[in-house]
């Protein structure tokens, strides 16, 4: 496995070299999204206030960071 840092003009180009690599080491799916705030964040709010994620607890941690991945890492 090689470390070198690919040569990159384009956010598309990048996108695809992800994707090729992934693919190259067996994933089967490969997906890039935008890292901005969720706009389903008061729907996932009010679905776990709901009592909906049953026994998945930790759905409720950090529950910001969840819907807004800038909080969670400011480079995205």
């Amino acid at each position: 496995m090689t470390s070198a840092v690919p040569n990159v003009t384009s956010p598309h180009q990048l996108a695809a070299q992800i994707k090729h690599r992934a693919r190259s080491i067996g994933f089967d799916l490969v997906g890039i999204a935008d890292a901005s705030a969720s706009r389903y964040r008061q729907y996932f709010r009010d679905w776990l206030d709901d009592g909906q994620a049953g026994t998945m607890e930790y759905l409720h941690r950090r529950f910001d960071e969840r819907t807004d991945p800038a909080l969670y890492m400011p480079v995205a």
